[in-house]
C-alpha cells in the first residue's frame, strides 16, 4: 500500500508540479478611502433535536447548538493605482472615514511553479496588510 501511495503521489508531483508561494517584500502606495460599510451580526444559536441509538434498539434525543448567520462585517472600500480593492477589517473601520488619503501597506503574492523545467512566477494577488492616514510625513515600513 505504502509503495501505491509514494507511486501515486510521485505521479501527481511530475503531472501537475508543485507550486510554492513567494512574497514581494513590504511595499507601500498611496490610496483614497471611496466608502465604509457596516455590516452588523446575524448570528444566532439555537438548539436542535439529533435523533440516536439508544443501544437498545430505540433513539433518544440529544440536543444539539446549531449557528446560522453572519459574523458582523466592517468593510473598507479603497482606490489605489491597481483600482478598487475591499477589506473587512473592524479596527480600521473604527479609524478611517470616507475620502480620507491613506498609506496602504502591502505585498505581492506569487505563484512559483515549473513548466518545461523552468520556474514560471506569476503574480496571484496582492496581500493588504494595513493602512493609516497620510500625514505627509513618509512613515516606517515596519509600521
Amino acid at each position: 500500500m505504502t509503495k501505491y501511495l509514494l507511486g501515486l503521489a510521485a505521479f501527481l508531483v511530475a503531472l501537475g508540479g508543485c507550486t510554492r508561494t513567494e512574497y514581494s517584500q513590504v511595499m507601500l502606495e498611496k490610496a483614497r478611502v471611496v466608502g465604509l460599510m457596516y455590516s452588523p451580526s446575524t448570528l444566532s444559536t439555537t438548539l436542535m433535536p439529533i435523533h440516536m441509538p439508544d443501544g437498545r434498539g430505540g433513539l433518544h434525543v440529544v440536543w444539539m447548538p446549531h449557528t446560522t448567520g453572519n459574523a458582523a462585517r466592517y468593510i473598507i472600500t479603497f482606490e489605489c493605482q491597481h483600482g478598487h480593492f475591499c477589506v473587512d477589517r473592524a479596527d480600521l473601520y473604527a479609524q478611517l472615514k470616507a475620502g480620507d488619503r491613506v498609506i496602504v501597506q502591502y505585498r505581492e503574492v506569487y505563484e512559483v511553479k515549473k513548466v518545461d523545467g523552468k520556474e514560471v512566477r506569476n503574480l496571484a494577488k496582492y496581500d493588504f496588510m494595513t493602512a493609516w492616514v497620510d500625514t505627509g510625513v513618509v512613515e516606517s515600513v515596519e509600521k
